[in-house]
């Protein structure tokens, strides 16, 4: 196995685990937009403002 099969072999474990976690958070802002999105008619016309901006709908 030359140097970077062995770095690659050393770094898996890693690298699988990173890309997990990034998907359970991605899942999770997913999740959270979603209630903001549900929150938007019972706050104050401020924070709708705020979180509109969040969800990328600056209208």
């Amino acid at each position: 196995m030359n140097r970077l099969q062995t770095l690659g072999a050393d770094f898996a474990p890693l690298v699988v685990d990173a890309m997990r976690t990034a998907t359970k958070a991605r899942e999770q802002h997913h999740a959270a937009c979603d209630l903001l999105t549900q929150a938007l008619p019972h706050v104050p016309a401020e924070l709708g403002l705020v979180i509109r901006r969040h969800l990328g709908d600056a209208s």
